[in-house]
């Protein structure tokens, strides 16, 4: 029975390594990384680093970073579009 807990102890750490990979895999499909890797974009007004959720936060001069699975890009709002018949809030 000596060798008994070695055996349990190995297999309860095997448990918990096998949990943390897999919530390793969930976290690294929630991150934002992951996101842009699926081809969306997070943009921020360059002045203060806030993400624009919503066109009146950017209007019509603001400076813009533009955050792609692969580099930023830098721009400048034109400021909401005509096509965005969303109420306002």
């Amino acid at each position: 029975t000596a060798a008994r807990g070695p055996r349990a102890m190995e297999a309860r750490l095997s448990m918990a390594a096998a949990g943390l990979t897999t919530a390793a895999a969930s976290l690294a499909a929630l991150g934002p990384q992951a996101t842009l890797d699926r081809g969306y974009a997070i943009v921020r007004r360059a002045a203060d680093g806030t993400i624009v959720r919503d066109p009146v936060v950017a209007a019509a001069g603001t400076a813009l970073e533009i955050a792609l699975s692969r580099g930023t890009l830098a721009a400048t709002s034109d400021g909401p579009a005509a096509s965005d018949a969303r109420a306002p809030r």
